[in-house]
């Protein structure tokens, strides 16, 4: 229990800038927090994705929140959803999706035309994406952080319990989520 205590710590003390930057509304679990791999690159940002990236390409299912979009996660996400037997859930923030509607409009516009994407939207705003991926041997959790929209860092688990965090945390967002229709 000591070292599951002192790796937790250490790992809050050694990202306590990246953590700084998630508004004072997220309760992040220390099971999550204990069991997370931190990647953040400050001169190359993109590479905090690349372990995440690389868990959907192999997953069956992924579902989390949206707080910004880069035209790489359309490529990527359409490409995606494309499969078949890949279930999507995205939970955008009301500013996020208007700026994707200005901005994105036929890749948003493909990725709603794929089966198994279910897109909804709230007026909740949030500076992280959490979210879980899903394939048939195991379940991941991750959080990404943004700030000006700008990544920071990326921290993924996969314990039950951070896991169940994740889930929980998602479940928060969605319960106050729409979904996207053709008016929005």
């Amino acid at each position: 229990m000591y070292r599951n205590y002192r790796r937790g710590s250490d790992t809050v003390e050694s990202n306590a800038a990246l953590l700084n930057a998630l508004s004072a509304d997220v309760d992040i679990s220390e099971d999550f927090i204990t069991d997370a791999d931190v990647y953040s690159f400050s001169k190359t940002p993109d590479l905090a994705h690349n372990p995440s990236t690389e868990l959907v390409a192999d997953a069956t299912r992924f579902y989390g929140t949206a707080p910004v979009a880069f035209d790489s996660y359309f490529e990527f996400l359409n490409g995606w959803t494309d499969r078949d037997g890949t279930e999507l859930e995205l939970v955008f923030d009301r500013d996020l999706l208007d700026s994707v509607l200005e901005h994105y409009d036929a890749e948003f516009t493909e990725l709603r035309s794929h089966s198994g994407v279910d897109l909804l939207v709230t007026d909740e705003s949030f500076s992280h994406a959490v979210w879980v991926v899903e394939n048939a041997q195991e379940t991941h959790a991750g959080l990404t952080i943004y700030e000006d929209g700008a990544m920071r860092a990326n921290l993924l688990a996969s314990s039950d319990r951070a896991v169940l965090w994740a889930e929980q945390e998602y479940q928060r967002y969605r319960d106050a989520a729409t979904p996207i229709g053709t008016g929005d």
